[in-house]
């Protein structure tokens, strides 16, 4: 419990340097954004999740200590998720967004977190088209084509 304690408090005390950095780029407006305005969302988002993990953490009963994701028992899956982000983002270009992020997904979904081919494919397909719809179409970014011009 000591150690998630810690672990919460130093994603808020960086979240608000990261915050105050972003206010000093200037932040803009939403219809207007400046070069500070998204990590100034991110970095929000991210130290108020960190403050509700803090809270529960704090209000929990002790329970045994478990280590965090990533270490111990974990380690193994880290590194294998790091090694797979690092193959797709050179391959996102070369694939291109949706053929690349589809891969990653069904990765993902199937390796790290098994779970039913049903699932896996509703979930990858899903999260393609909403992420398509909010870039391509809403936004009019232009997100990475492949060889095959998808």
């Amino acid at each position: 419990m000591k150690r998630s304690l810690l672990i919460n408090f130093f994603w808020i005390v960086f979240s608000l340097a990261v915050v105050l950095e972003s206010w000093r780029l200037d932040v803009g407006s939403l219809h207007a954004p400046g070069p500070g305005f998204l990590p100034f969302i991110a970095a929000g988002i991210l130290g108020l999740l960190a403050l509700i993990a803090l809270i529960q953490t704090w209000g929990a009963k002790k329970e045994t200590e478990k280590s965090p994701a990533g270490f111990g028992g974990n380690l193994l899956k880290v590194i294998l998720l790091t090694g797979i982000l690092v193959v797709y983002i050179y391959l996102l270009n070369i694939l291109g967004f949706l053929i690349d992020t589809f891969l990653l997904l069904l990765f993902l979904f199937r390796v790290m977190e098994p779970l039913s081919w049903k699932k896996v494919l509703l979930a990858d397909l899903i999260t393609l088209v909403v992420v398509y719809l909010l870039f391509e179409i809403f936004l009019g970014t232009p997100l990475p084509k492949g060889f095959w011009g998808i």
